[in-house]
């Protein structure tokens, strides 16, 4: 299952209460791709107590929940710059200092690049600096 931190929160609540009994389930791998920190704090605003204290820890409690977790790292300009900026030497510097992104963000800068050198008439430099700052 993937994307749960982009549901709203009572939906993903409830698909976690739901999995929650198949979690102890023997011989079954469940999958999830999510935030942790997203989720926890779901598990925190949705278990809060009427004084707004909050009942634990949210991503502590998730961890519990899970047996296993990988972070996927993010992702360096030299990885992607092949892929989605092979025309655009002239504004690395621009991306080379933007560090390491998660791969959705690279996503979103190259859209917006290529936004503004095909309909704004923009070359790559201004086209590059625009990107990140919308960003």
């Amino acid at each position: 299952m993937d994307d749960l931190d982009r549901c709203l929160l009572e939906p993903a609540i409830a698909l976690l209460e739901s999995l929650r009994f198949h979690f102890q389930v023997t011989k079954t791998v469940i999958l999830l791709g999510l935030d942790d920190l997203i989720v926890g704090k779901y598990l925190e605003d949705r278990y809060r107590l009427r004084d707004g204290a909050s009942l634990f820890q949210g991503r502590d409690f998730f961890q519990k929940l899970v047996n296993w977790s990988i972070e996927l790292p993010w992702v360096r300009m030299d990885k992607v710059q092949n892929h989605y900026f092979p025309e655009a030497e002239d504004a690395v510097g621009i991306f080379e200092s933007l560090d390491g992104l998660p791969y959705r963000t690279w996503q979103r800068i190259a859209n917006r690049f290529y936004l503004g050198k095909e309909h704004k008439g923009l070359n790559n430099y201004s086209s590059a600096l625009l990107a990140v700052l919308e960003e």
